[in-house]
C-alpha cells in the first residue's frame, strides 16, 4: 500500500524514477517538456499524476522486492524502505528521489524484479563490461545518489523464476559519477525554471 505522505512529498517534483527525459544529450527536448507539463498538472491538481503501468509487473515487484532486500541485507548493514515505508529525499525545492534502501554510511540500493530476459540482460551487461552510462537505470541511480549524498549504489536484479539459485540475484555496484551529476543539477535547474514560468502564466495574481 502506498504511503500518502510519501506521495504528497512528490507532487510537482522531478523524481529520479521519472526524470530521465530531462537528461537527454541534446538538452530538454519534447520528451522533457512533456514531463515538465505533467509536473505542472500535478501542482494544479494537488496530487501525483501517475502514468499507467502493467498491473502484473507492479504486483510481481511488490511481492518479490522484499525477498530480494532480505537476501541482500542478510550480509549488509543498512535500512530497507521498500513499498511499505518509502522515503523521499529532497534535492532543492523541485526534485528528489526514493532509493529502495541505504547501506552503511556511503551506499544505497536500487532493486528491480524484471522479466527473465531483462534479468539476463543485466547479468550480461556486467559480464561484458558495458559502459556504465548505458545502464538502463543509470540516470535514476545518479539522481538518487545526488539526493541522498551517497557515493555508490548496489543495483539488484532479482528473478526467483531462474532455476539456478546462484543466478536468481544479480548485484552490480555503480559508483557516483560527478560529471553526470553536474549535468543533472544543470538540467533540474533549467526544468524548474520552465515549470515555474508556466505556473506563473497560468496562476495569475
Amino acid at each position: 500500500m502506498e504511503n500518502n505522505n510519501w506521495l504528497s512529498q512528490r507532487v510537482g517534483k522531478f523524481t529520479s524514477s521519472e526524470a530521465s527525459p530531462l537528461f537527454a544529450p541534446k538538452g530538454i527536448g519534447q520528451g522533457g517538456m512533456t514531463y515538465i507539463k505533467r509536473k505542472v498538472a500535478e501542482v494544479l491538481r494537488g496530487e501525483v499524476v501517475k502514468p499507467l503501468l502493467s498491473t502484473y509487473a507492479i504486483e510481481w515487484g511488490n511481492q518479490n522486492e522484499p525477498i530480494a532486500a532480505a537476501r541482500y541485507y542478510a550480509n549488509q548493514e543498512g535500512i530497507y524502505y521498500g513499498k511499505e515505508n518509502p522515503k523521499f529525499f529532497e534535492y532543492g525545492d523541485d526534485a528528489g528521489g526514493s532509493p529502495d534502501g541505504l547501506v552503511g554510511d556511503d551506499g544505497m540500493i536500487e532493486i528491480k524484479c524484471p522479466d527473465s530476459d531483462t534479468h539476463v540482460k543485466y547479468i550480461m551487461f556486467t559480464l561484458e563490461n558495458e559502459p556504465i552510462e548505458k545502464h538502463d537505470h543509470f540516470e535514476q541511480i545518479q539522481m538518487n545518489l545526488l539526493a541522498t549524498e551517497r557515493q555508490w549504489c548496489d543495483f539488484i536484479s532479482f528473478d526467483p523464476r531462474i532455476i539456478r539459485p546462484e543466478l536468481q540475484m544479480h548485484i552490480q555496484r555503480i559508483e557516483r559519477d560527478e560529471k553526470f551529476i553536474e549535468l543533472i543539477k544543470s538540467r533540474l535547474a533549467e526544468a524548474s525554471k520552465i515549470k515555474n514560468d508556466i505556473l506563473r502564466k497560468l496562476i495569475k495574481p
